[in-house]
């Protein structure tokens, strides 16, 4: 009887833990995107999640850590997503309906993305701990493009080869982040069907 009371505490504890990391990469979120990386502050952050500046450094031991942890839940729904959206591609048009699909998905059902990755990108050249995240989340993302790539070409509705899925994935990513760059700096370009 005493080890299920035990492990009931526990389990309470976890979900309170999860519940208040959730609500700190929340309000850290909406700081990062709307302050930039240098008008963060640890206070700003706790004061917006609603918890002391003690709670937020016990999940994360400064700013920088923060900020890779936010990177890696956005960049998750974006690698999430573009997974659900190619996993079902039957010809490269239905790829390319379905990646511009999921960017827009991404860019209008999370408006602060763009500014996230770009303060990301930002941060990556003085943090090593943003720079690793970031390193890594592009290669997952670039890997699930990879995998989408191989399977259409195993079968048949992409040529083989030319250019290889990896050298395929990697400028399809830039062109991406070249044009999360313009959505960032040009007003209402996300809403051109064009583009």
């Amino acid at each position: 009887m005493e080890s299920h009371g035990k492990e009931s505490r526990n389990t309470s504890r976890q979900t309170a833990k999860g519940q208040s990391t959730n609500a700190i990469l929340s309000a850290a979120t909406r700081v990062l995107s709307h302050h930039g990386y240098a008008g963060t502050t640890i206070s700003r952050v706790s004061e917006a999640a609603g918890v002391s500046r003690g709670l937020l450094h016990y999940h994360f031991k400064n700013k920088e850590e923060m900020l890779a942890q936010v990177l890696q839940v956005n960049m998750e729904k974006s690698v999430e997503l573009v997974d659900t959206a190619l996993s079902s591609s039957d010809s490269p048009e239905h790829f390319a309906d379905g990646l511009v699909s999921a960017i827009r998905s991404l860019i209008t059902g999370n408006p602060d993305y763009v500014n996230l990755f770009l303060e990301g990108l930002a941060t990556a050249r003085y943090s090593d701990a943003v720079r690793r995240k970031l390193g890594d989340l592009y290669t997952s993302f670039r890997e699930s493009l990879k995998g989408s790539l191989k399977r259409m070409e195993r079968n048949a509705l992409i040529s083989p080869g030319i250019p290889p899925p990896t050298a395929l994935a990697a400028l399809i990513t830039g062109m991406l982040d070249g044009i999360g760059i313009q959505l960032a700096t040009v007003s209402d370009l996300e809403k051109s069907e064009e583009i």
